[in-house]
């Protein structure tokens, strides 16, 4: 049986059910064990990038990030630790893997899994974090819009909405900042989520009767594209999008992508937009082709 662990992964990450572990049962026809205790060892361990020194650092964490006094670039900076090559020496493969915005170390690891192109000599495997958010029909429910792969590449019927936007956001950053106050001087836009002490239990629902959504990337960095596309484009908002190289994946006829526009220009773009326009928008696939894990699959056959 195959032994696994699992560490600095995100707080609310499961070890024992998550999209790793299903596809090596799957991969294996069998179940893996999971180790919860560092020194033990294991078969092979992924780590993270999300490595606090304590637990009352990880929650201080939190409470800043709420504040308006929060330095968001001190934040990315701090993501820096997950660096840190925490080694046992426990383990027979360690894989590093990232849903941030974050380069791959080019050391201490067997191979690596994140943003950036594939590396066959750094055995760097490219698997961006909106693929992990997918339902890949493993029964996971982590997450409240997961939507399937092959529903993303299909037409929908539109509906209507008003021309307003929303914005969800746990963190204040400074790119999504600048393009509310864009789509602000054209619509009404509604803040929900952390940053703007304005929770929702549910950000599909809360959405529901929007047009657009404010769908910026955290930071910009060639192929980082996350969640953000498409959560706005499942709860039947049209995007309003900034970040790099989405159209390799990506339909562009599905969204406004105004990375590199300018306050006036956002503002330009948005205004012209007619209730006719922001349905066929709306009606558009999101992705250009189905996505699978078979590579996914592949990769992960190096270290079992």
């Amino acid at each position: 049986m195959l032994k696994i662990r699992f560490v600095n992964f995100w707080p609310n990450f499961n070890p024992y059910k998550n999209l790793f572990v299903c596809v090596l049962e799957d991969l294996l026809d069998e179940k893996v064990e999971i180790e919860t205790k560092i020194n033990a060892k294991v078969d092979l361990e992924f780590s993270s990038v999300f490595y606090w020194s304590s637990k009352l650092e990880m929650v201080n964490f939190r409470l800043n990030s709420r504040s308006k006094n929060f330095d968001y670039w001190n934040y990315l900076s701090k993501h820096n630790s997950g660096f840190q090559l925490d080694n046992s020496g426990k383990s027979k493969y360690r894989i590093w893997y990232t849903g941030e915005n974050k380069r791959p170390p080019s050391d201490g690891y067997d191979a690596t899994i994140s943003f950036d192109p594939p590396d066959e000599v750094s055995k760097n495997f490219y698997f961006p974090y909106w693929m992990y958010r997918l339902d890949w029909g493993y029964g996971l429910e982590d997450y409240e819009i997961s939507p399937t792969p092959v529903s993303l590449t299909k037409r929908r019927n539109p509906v209507a909405r008003p021309l307003t936007a929303c914005s969800f956001s746990n963190q204040k950053e400074p790119e999504r900042a600048r393009v509310v106050r864009a789509v602000s001087g054209v619509m009404p836009v509604e803040l929900f989520g952390a940053a703007h002490t304005n929770f929702v239990g549910s950000k599909l629902l809360a959405s529901s009767t929007f047009g657009f959504q404010i769908a910026t990337e955290n930071s910009k960095y060639p192929n980082y594209v996350t969640e953000k596309l498409q959560e706005s484009w499942f709860a039947r908002n049209v995007p309003i999008w900034t970040g790099l190289n989405a159209s390799k994946e990506f339909n562009l006829n599905a969204f406004f992508d105004v990375t590199g526009h300018t306050i006036s220009e956002i503002q330009e773009v948005i205004r012209a937009v007619t209730l006719d326009a922001l349905m066929a928008k709306q009606s558009e696939p999101l992705l250009l082709r189905e996505p699978t894990l078979d590579d996914f699959k592949k990769f992960l056959t190096l270290f079992i």
